[in-house]
């Protein structure tokens, strides 16, 4: 199949061409800065210029879209919620406007988050079906709501295009600002550096979240893309998710025990959050009914993937340091 895929810069993104293309895809690459990913080349568009995105959509004619072109961080969101707005669901809107005038026969698959559902703070409610209403808290969750509509919209018009709601997805690679990351790079600098500190810092420990591979994730992606027609229902929403909570200190202690150095660790005031839910669960068995995907990457090679590739890193800009000094 040819399939583009929008925000194939990002971190989930560059796993997708990946998968994509290790699959034997003619991947398209659609990217803010028109930068190659993984040595192909890519074509630059901001999706919220709706022009650009049709003649790109119109040059390529793929067969389906990955739709990945997003403001992807909470904090980001509510920090520019009109910025959010205007990618999340004027970038959705755009992209299958030019589907349906360019490429009416392609799939578009839409990535949303389980941040739509908003806050669930009864853990009997858990896991969470797509039955649950979505009622956001968040700007980013509103933003990613207003997609959702946008794509049912674009749905009832004709067009294949179809929702995914991923509960946390984790992995090497991932921007530090997340909490796997930032216990692995914390983790890897520690280890580094002789006079740090060894004392990992954290927000609460007791929040249990749901949390998938980001390699488990893609696959799911390329299920959703290649499944046959009829499969999936356009317009409709499916979770992707492991059934599975995990505390947020079992990831601690998981991670501190890969350390090539004694750590501790300590709450951080400045990284609780004034508002957690406790448990956050999801329940994907309609998506796996319909296409066969599940889970496969166990959470303890997920942690060890990110903090080797943390270490790296690490190695990587202490080097540059070191060279910048006349090394």
């Amino acid at each position: 199949m040819r399939i583009l895929v929008t925000g194939a810069e990002g971190f989930v993104g560059t796993h997708a061409v990946r998968r994509l293309v290790a699959a034997g895809h003619d991947v398209r690459c659609m990217t803010i800065d028109g930068r190659p990913v993984l040595g192909l080349e890519s074509l630059r568009a901001d999706v919220r210029d709706h022009h650009v995105v049709l003649r790109h959509v119109e040059a390529v004619g793929p067969d389906a879209v990955l739709h990945l072109a997003g403001i992807a961080f909470v904090p980001a969101a509510r920090k520019d919620p009109r910025l959010a707005f205007d990618v999340n669901a004027g970038g959705t809107l755009n992209v299958l406007a030019a589907c349906r005038d360019a490429a009416p026969g392609a799939r578009v698959v839409c990535i949303s988050t389980a941040e739509v559902y908003g806050r669930v703070d009864d853990p009997a409610a858990m896991p969470l079906t797509e039955d649950r209403p979505i009622a956001p808290v968040t700007m980013y969750g509103a933003s990613k709501a207003s997609a959702e509509h946008v794509a049912r919209a674009f749905a009832g018009e004709g067009v294949d295009a179809l929702v995914l709601r991923p509960f946390n997805h984790v992995g090497p690679g991932q921007d530090e600002a997340f909490v796997i990351s930032s216990f692995a790079h914390q983790i890897a600098r520690i280890e580094r550096d002789p006079s740090a500190e060894p004392v990992l810092r954290h927000g609460n420990l007791d929040a249990v979240r749901d949390f998938l591979d980001v390699r488990d994730i893609v696959a799911a992606y390329e299920r959703a893309l290649t499944a046959p027609r009829g499969t999936l229902a356009p317009g409709a929403a499916y979770n992707l998710a492991s059934g599975e909570g995990v505390p947020i200190s079992r990831l601690v202690d998981l991670l501190v025990g890969l350390a090539r150095r004694e750590i501790t660790h300590e709450i951080d005031p400045d990284r609780l959050r004034k508002v957690d839910v406790p448990v956050f669960v999801g329940d994907a068995t309609r998506f796996r009914e319909a296409t066969g995907w599940r889970p496969e990457m166990a959470l303890e090679r997920t942690l060890a993937d990110a903090l080797e590739e943390a270490r790296g890193s690490n190695e990587s800009r202490g080097e540059q340091r070191e060279q910048g000094r006349g090394r």
